[in-house]
């Protein structure tokens, strides 16, 4: 993104007082979008995967407005560009779902003459009829959004969530999710549409800062905290997640990783805990024998 993108993104929202309530307001209205049918189609079928061992995340799922149909302009077009370069292969199936197949075009100008011809036109359809031979892909990424779209002046229920500041702190706080997951995923090539998490901690701090939106509720999913938190050798969190989160999951994952890292602290912590929490287990399997055993004599004993 730009400095001027940057600068215009910063200032989208507002806060005004009046009367001692305080909204947030839109900065620029025509920004905010619901998207149509085939924008969510291809949203909802894009995979970009973080795995750890057998755990897989999918990093979409992080942006649940988007998936709704709720973003910024400047946002989808974005993602669109994103996956268009990092998953060129998906980017080329979905596309033939969402935009060349059997979706018909959301929404489009009423006074376009080619429109009013043909209603039942895909978007792939309807671009070709428009651009002819043009193939500049931000200006083809650009129609993708502006035939697939609708704006507060062309969506009643939006308009009413423009005024809401619940609904505008959760557009904004995922806005920058959204900026800050492109900036971790820069010059990243994956495998199959999948990354190590390792591997995607290393790019990020290469490319955003950290902590930043993206990284805040990547660090706190609860499937991978404490893997990151093993990468990032923070044996204060570590300490902290191991009171709850049972490191022998998944092979004792959490040891495979530490041991990969390298710090003797961290192995060695997470080693007594799998030990601790063995024998513990050992000792109440042994209790509940024990009382078994005893009911059984009591039963048929003479």
């Amino acid at each position: 993104m730009t400095m001027v993108g940057k600068i215009v993104h910063i200032l989208n929202l507002f806060q005004v007082s009046f009367n001692n309530h305080f909204f947030l307001i839109l900065k620029m209205t025509d920004l905010l979008l619901y998207l149509g049918e085939p924008l969510r189609n291809f949203i909802n079928n894009t995979k970009i995967l973080v795995y750890q061992g057998n755990t897989i995340i999918n990093l979409i799922d992080y942006l649940p407005l988007l998936k709704s149909g709720y973003v910024e302009y400047d946002d989808i077009k974005e993602f669109i560009e994103m996956c268009e370069t990092l998953i060129y292969n998906q980017y080329l199936k979905n596309y033939d779902i969402a935009f060349n197949g059997k979706i018909p075009t959301e929404y489009y100008d009423p006074t376009d003459f080619i429109l009013n011809t043909d209603t039942t036109l895909n978007t792939h359809q309807l671009i070709k009829l428009k651009r002819g031979d043009n193939t500049d892909f931000n200006y083809y990424a650009g129609q993708l959004i502006d035939y697939n779209s609708y704006d507060i002046d062309h969506d009643e229920i939006l308009m009413n969530l423009s005024r809401d500041k619940k609904f505008l702190v959760r557009l904004e706080y995922e806005s920058g999710v959204i900026e800050d997951l492109m900036l971790s995923l820069t010059d990243l090539e994956l495998v199959d549409n999948k990354i190590s998490l390792q591997g995607l901690m290393k790019n990020m701090k290469e490319h955003a800062y950290i902590p930043n939106a993206f990284y805040n509720v990547l660090s706190t999913d609860d499937r991978i905290k404490l893997y990151i938190a093993i990468i990032e050798q923070d044996i204060n969190k570590i300490k902290d997640y191991l009171i709850t989160i049972d490191p022998r999951f998944d092979d004792n994952q959490a040891y495979v990783l530490a041991v990969k890292i390298g710090d003797k602290d961290i192995i060695e912590l997470i080693k007594k805990d799998i030990i601790k929490r063995e024998w513990h287990e050992k000792q109440v399997y042994l209790q509940t024998m024990g009382i078994i055993g005893s009911d059984i004599r009591k039963t048929y004993g003479k």
